[in-house]
């Protein structure tokens, strides 16, 4: 199973979902590290909140 099925499985299915996460709510998906969470919610809060693309 890879992270995009273990987020939706957990109701975690848009930017946005992805976006009001915390690091602590994902903590315990295998091979998903703190590091790696936190960089994707942050593209996540960029994308939807900040109207940033890149």
């Amino acid at each position: 199973m890879i992270w995009h099925s273990k987020l939706a499985a957990r109701g975690v299915c848009t930017l946005e979902d992805l976006a009001e996460q915390g690091i602590d709510d994902l903590a315990d998906i295998e091979g998903l590290t703190d590091e790696k969470a936190g960089a994707l919610i942050m593209a996540a809060r960029n994308i939807c909140w900040f109207g940033d693309e890149a």
